[in-house]
């Protein structure tokens, strides 16, 4: 596993707007976590980025600022902080 990606362990992510993570659902799942920042005061934006080899897609999420909890697939994810600027999730 490489330095880049993260394993289901529960570890803080703290991304800027535009920066990615690679996040390790499970065995074989992966995913590309991406910032897209605050579209307005109260909501936010998780561009969720999946591929294999040369084929992908690509998709936005939208919550309510005041959201706790945030699911991609099978993995929840607690948003611990949230500013236009960065997200924090755990």
């Amino acid at each position: 596993m490489d330095n880049d990606t993260l394993s289901y362990i529960d570890k803080e992510i703290i991304l800027e707007v535009g920066e990615s993570k690679k996040v390790k659902l499970s065995f074989i799942n992966n995913v590309t976590l991406i910032y897209s920042g605050m579209p307005n005061k109260e909501t936010f934006s998780i561009a969720i980025l999946n591929y294999s080899g040369y084929q992908g897609y690509g998709y936005n999420l939208f919550y309510q600022k005041d959201t706790k909890y945030i699911k991609v697939r099978n993995k929840t994810f607690r948003v611990v902080n949230v500013s236009p600027e960065r997200i924090t999730i755990v």
